[in-house]
């Protein structure tokens, strides 16, 4: 019942995105096992934490007909921890603008219509012990960005609409002037369509 609904275990919310608006900076949503059609928008940064990847999803809701990302973090999202979570859908898994800090752990970003996982304007995220699979064009799209892998794993990137692409990562410079960063540790790029990886002249460390 939504009208009751307070956050706790007894009168729990029922979308994550109503959880989102209730807690303050840096608190933690628990999700429990389901399937949820969201389009989360942080601002600012907190914990979101499933039971486990295997039994919460959060899948981009239509608007208008449209897939959307079901998930996005701008800058005001900077340190926002994600773990134990599926993000999945029609459109991109995950996009992350501007926002440092960020951590996905432990996670699955898959069978998503376009790049798994985007970040631009100088993000910085860690994936550990996650899972990228079965993405559009892109595994990871990384512009003048840092990224870091450990013990994660990429894998069967698909060719775009008109038959091209199909990268695992992809790392450059922006537009803009900065290049970034990667750094790759115990990982495994597999079975993508095109290329694992294709780097733009990023500082690079694979261990």
């Amino acid at each position: 019942d939504a009208t009751s609904a307070d956050g706790t275990q007894p009168h729990p919310f029922l979308t994550v995105a109503a959880g989102y608006t209730a807690v303050p900076a840096g608190g933690q949503i628990a999700i429990a096992a389901g399937e949820y059609a969201e389009r989360l928008s942080l601002t600012r940064p907190v914990r979101l934490t499933g039971r486990c990847a295997s039994l919460v999803t959060l899948r981009g809701a239509q608007v208008v007909g449209v897939d959307r990302v079901p998930l996005t973090l701008s800058e005001g999202g900077s340190g926002t921890v994600v773990r134990g979570i599926t993000l999945t859908g029609g459109s991109a898994g995950l996009l992350i603008d501007g926002a440092i800090g960020v951590e996905v752990v432990e996670s699955q970003i898959r069978e998503t219509g376009d790049r798994a996982l985007q970040l631009d304007q100088g993000a910085s995220v860690s994936l550990r012990r996650t899972l990228v699979a079965g993405a559009t064009a892109y595994g990871i799209f990384s512009a003048g960005s840092a990224l870091e892998l450990a013990e994660s794993v990429v894998r069967d990137t698909r060719a775009d609409a008109a038959g091209a692409l199909g990268r695992g990562i992809e790392a450059e410079c922006s537009s803009l002037g900065p290049c970034g960063s990667l750094r790759l540790s115990r990982c495994l790029i597999s079975g993508n369509r095109n290329v694992g990886l294709f780097l733009g002249g990023v500082d690079t460390e694979v261990v």
